[in-house]
């Protein structure tokens, strides 16, 4: 075991919605320059849509040529952190769910797997080929870290999950020759990925899924947990039972797979935890929103204001109530 101080630390992927057609705005970048430094390893911008891929949201970021992009990894190399840019998609007409549970779990669920059905051979590689050209321009812009957004119930977790997908096995061969590309240019990866659906007689059911995705030799396997139209709680977890579980399951695959790296999550309670392997590295994503300068101000993090979750609020960009609570001297 190894203390904490000698883990590395990721401020996790967040969709900030700080966007104007899909192009980052000055805020986007000002927003990840304050957070990087006070020794973070890594910044992950993310949910970044691949070229001809397809947001989560109308305010999701694009990645293209735009010099934008090469400012933001600038600002964020410039602190000291290295700059990671999650790539992502989901399909045409995704429309993710306002609600944080699904009324009808199961429902949701089967409506996954005859998305997925829809995805035939000559899509997935028509999509593999987008997120090679997305990789080139990140790279490009001064990236060094880049992770493949395969969580949430998103296009890349249906497609290498042979529970969804019967091309499950071409998925996890491009993505293997993705990542090997990827690695020859001396660039970071991680795949993030969920453990869970939210839906618990799918979940108890034996699966090959995970030890699949974590025997594909990324970087870093980013732990979380839900599909966003089933159960978003789990994806975003505050209750301290759901945050101790997703803990726990990180633990276990680390113990389980001494050689690979782990990032586990779970606000600012992976910070706490002792003894942990030390394979497993933190990954912080709401105590950072809510205070650029968690790291050196641990008790200070998120509230549970839930103002970041702006989509499912209706809104189209993320706040925080700490934020205001701040400005307005309280």
């Amino acid at each position: 075991m190894e203390s904490m101080s000698n883990r590395r630390i990721f401020f996790l992927a967040v969709n900030t919605g700080y966007t104007k057609n899909g192009i980052p705005e000055r805020r986007f970048l000002d927003f990840y320059s304050e957070r990087s430094g006070r020794g973070l390893h890594c910044a992950i911008v993310g949910n970044v849509a691949i070229p001809n891929g397809f947001g989560s949201n109308t305010s999701t970021p694009r990645i293209d040529n735009n010099k934008i992009w090469q400012e933001i990894a600038e600002a964020i190399s410039n602190k000291g952190t290295l700059p990671g840019i999650q790539l992502s998609t989901t399909w045409e007409n995704y429309i993710g769910v306002k609600t944080f549970i699904a009324k009808t779990p199961a429902e949701q669920l089967d409506f996954y797997k005859y998305i997925a059905s829809k995805f035939d051979r000559n899509h997935i590689n028509t999509q593999f080929s987008s997120l090679e050209k997305a990789t080139r321009f990140a790279i490009d812009s001064g990236f060094k870290h880049v992770q493949l957004h395969a969580a949430h119930g998103y296009f890349f977790n249906l497609i290498l999950d042979n529970r969804f997908s019967k091309h499950h096995d071409l998925a996890i061969e491009l993505t293997q020759e993705w990542l090997e590309s990827t690695r020859r240019a001396n660039i970071e990866t991680s795949v993030r990925i969920s453990t869970l659906t939210g839906v618990s007689e799918f979940d108890l059911e034996q699966s090959s899924f995970l030890e699949e995705i974590i025997k594909i030799p990324f970087g870093y396997h980013d732990i979380s947990e839900g599909f966003y139209n089933i159960n978003k709680k789990l994806i975003y977890p505050s209750i301290k039972s759901i945050l101790a579980n997703r803990i726990n399951k990180s633990v276990e695959l680390a113990l389980k797979f001494p050689k690979n790296n782990f990032i586990a999550s779970g606000k600012s309670f992976v910070l706490k935890q002792k003894d942990l392997p030390e394979n497993i590295h933190v990954g912080i994503c709401r105590d950072l929103i809510a205070n650029a300068n968690f790291l050196n101000e641990q008790d200070n993090g998120c509230k549970n204001k839930m103002k970041c979750h702006y989509y499912s609020r209706g809104q189209s960009s993320m706040a925080c109530g700490l934020w205001e609570e701040v400005r307005d001297g309280l």
